[in-house]
C-alpha cells in the first residue's frame, strides 16, 4: 500500500510538471501548425516569445493581482480575454476554450488562439519581447535585466533631477510606478510598494514590469534600446533543421 502511495505521488508530481519542450522539439511543432511565417512573424520570435513567457513548459501559469487574472501555458494566454478559467472578474474568453485547454501537452488549442490573438491585436499583445523582461543569462547577458541591474534584485539609483528612485531588477521608478514614500508627486502607477521590487521574489516586480510594457512599450527601458534593440534572434531555431 506504501509502495502505490508513493507511486501515485510521483505520477502526480510528473503530471503538474507538464511538457518542457525541447528548443528544436518546439520549433518543429510550431511550424507544424503554421506559426512559421504568420501574419510575417518569424518561426525564431515565436520560439523567442514561447521561451520568455514559459521558457517552453506548457504547466506554466502566472497571477497578475491587479487584474485579477492568470496567463496560462506556452504562449502565456491570459484568462481576462481570451480563456475562461472559471474565475476571473469580468472576463470576455475571446478564443472560447477553458484555459485548461491551454496547459494540454497537446497545444492544438494554445496555437489556435495564439493566432486569434495575433489576427486581432498583433504579435505584441503576446508580448513578443517579453523574454527581455525576465531574470536570464542569455545572449550574452546583454539584454534589458542586465543592462539595467546586473540581475541584481536589490539595485537603486537615485535621479537628482526628478528626485525619484529605480528599483530593482528591472529598476522601476519611483516617480511613475511604484511608491517609496520619499518622491514628490509620485503617481504609483503598479499600486505597489517601492521595497516589494528589491525582493528576491521578482512576482511583483513583473506585474509591474507587465504593467509598464503593455502602457509603453519595450522602449520604455533605456538599456533595451541601448542594448538589446535589433538582436538577432535566430539563435533559438539554429540547428534545429527548420
Amino acid at each position: 500500500m506504501k509502495a502505490l502511495l508513493i507511486l501515485g505521488l510521483l505520477l502526480l508530481s510528473v503530471a503538474v510538471q507538464g511538457k518542457t519542450f525541447e528548443r528544436c522539439e518546439l520549433a518543429r511543432t510550431l511550424k507544424k501548425f503554421g506559426l512559421a511565417g504568420y501574419k510575417g512573424i518569424s518561426l525564431a520570435n515565436w520560439m523567442c516569445l514561447t521561451y520568455g513567457e514559459s521558457r517552453y513548459n506548457t504547466q506554466v501559469t502566472n497571477y497578475n493581482p491587479g487584474s485579477k487574472s492568470t496567463d496560462y501555458g506556452l504562449f502565456q494566454i491570459n484568462s481576462k480575454w481570451w480563456c475562461n478559467d472559471g474565475k476571473t472578474p469580468k472576463a470576455a474568453n475571446g478564443c472560447g476554450i477553458s484555459c485548461s485547454a491551454l496547459l494540454k501537452d497537446d497545444i492544438t488549442q494554445a496555437v489556435a488562439c495564439a493566432k486569434k490573438i495575433v489576427r486581432q491585436q498583433g504579435i505584441t499583445a503576446c508580448h513578443m519581447m517579453f523574454y527581455l523582461l525576465l531574470k536570464i543569462h542569455f545572449f550574452s547577458g546583454m539584454c534589458l535585466t542586465y543592462g539595467e541591474s546586473r540581475y541584481n534584485t536589490q539595485v537603486t539609483n537615485y535621479n537628482p533631477g526628478s528626485k525619484s528612485t529605480d528599483y530593482g531588477l528591472f529598476q522601476i521608478n519611483s516617480k511613475w510606478w511604484c511608491n517609496d514614500g520619499k518622491t514628490p508627486r509620485a503617481t504609483n502607477g503598479c499600486g505597489v510598494s517601492c521595497s516589494a521590487m528589491l525582493k528576491d521574489d521578482i512576482t511583483q516586480a513583473v506585474a509591474c514590469a507587465k504593467k509598464i510594457l503593455s502602457r509603453q512599450g519595450i522602449t520604455a527601458w533605456v538599456a533595451w534600446k541601448n542594448k538589446c534593440r535589433n538582436r538577432d534572434l535566430m539563435s533559438f531555431v539554429k540547428g534545429c533543421g527548420v
